[in-house]
Order: C-alpha cells, then structure tokens, then sequence
C-alpha cells in the first residue's frame, strides 16, 4: 500500500474523466487515472468538482483509505453509479467528510454533512488541531484549511500611523498596516 505523508489541499479546481476519476490527483497532474487507486490518503482536503461516467469521488475514484479529509464540491458522474462525495466505490474512510448540499452520493463511503456544519470545528472531533489543521470563518471560506497555510510574520514590516486628532478625551486606535514580502496582509486572514 502507497502512502501519502504530505498535507495536501486542492482548492477550487475541478477534474474531468472518462472513468475513476481520482480528483486530487487528476487535479494534481492534470491527468485522468484509469486504473483503480490503492493507498492511504490522510489530512487532504479538495475544493472544486470532479465529473466522469463512473468512479467518481471527491478523494478517490475506487479504492484506497482516507483519513482526516473532506471534499466541497459537485462529484457527478454521467451513468449515476458509483458516485461518492468522498470515493466513487471501493474505499475504507476514517473520519472524513463531503459536503451533502453539493453531492449526491450513491454510496455511503463518507459521512455527508452540510455546509454550515462543515464549518464547525467541533464536526472534525479527532483531528488534529493542535499541529496540523485551523479553521477562522473569514479564511478558506470557513472551512478547515492547514496551520502552514497560516502567513509567518517574522519578517514582516508593522506600520503604525497616528492620524492627526484634537484630544477630546476618547481614545484614539492608531492605523496599523502589516506588509509581508510586499503584500499588506488582513488582520485575521492572514495572522
């Protein structure tokens, strides 16, 4: 059995095939696999759509593990078998997830969840949000994404300008710009 051990997000993308369309992977290379997928894949997650006649899976087209995952998007598949949010046929899931309000899965591989919910941190009990996974609701639009999606601030500049005031009293908030390699970043998006 193969194993990924990289954390892997595909964000807003989107896979065509003929047949078992393994959409990160299709995304990834930008081929269509035809062969059954065998492996584990863990802390993944995808955002996009994936369309093919059958095998199609948000994850994995047929086969393979999944662990810590989820997928956000249509999976749709032309003869309407073998669809699956997470896996078209053929997997073994762990704690993984697929958005019910986008897929319509023929499968039970997965566990469908709506969209609001996936955007609770406490539907993800058992992952890891200590070293691998954050969620804020103004950034990958709420859903879980990595810590190291996360901007390190070491070598950003911080701005401070005062505007100009009379005092009346009240207290004055200073403007704060923080410029990372060139970018002014947004307090919580970026730090």
């Amino acid at each position: 059995m193969r194993t990924l051990d990289f954390n892997l997000n595909l964000c807003h993308g989107g896979a065509k095939g003929v047949n078992m369309i393994f959409a990160f992977l299709a995304i990834l290379l930008a081929v269509t696999v035809h062969a059954q997928q065998s492996g584990a894949i863990s802390n993944t997650y995808v955002i996009g759509s994936v369309s093919g006649i059958d095998y199609v899976g948000g994850i994995s087209g047929s086969g393979g593990t999944a662990e810590n995952s989820y997928f956000v998007g249509n999976a749709t598949g032309t003869d309407g078998i073998n669809v699956g949010g997470i896996s078209g046929a053929n997997a073994t899931v762990d704690n993984s997830f697929y958005s019910s309000d986008f897929t319509t899965a023929n499968n039970s591989i997965g566990t469908p969840t709506a969209t609001a919910q996936m955007k609770m941190q406490s539907t993800y009990a058992g992952w890891n949000f200590e070293n691998i996974w954050i969620m804020h609701f103004n950034f990958n639009d709420g859903y879980p994404f990595f810590q190291t999606q996360r901007t390190n601030l070491q070598d950003a500049a911080i701005v401070i300008q005062q505007p100009s005031y009379e005092y009346t009293g009240s207290l004055i908030k200073p403007e704060v710009t923080v410029i990372h390699k060139s970018n002014i970043l947004t307090e919580d998006i970026h730090y």
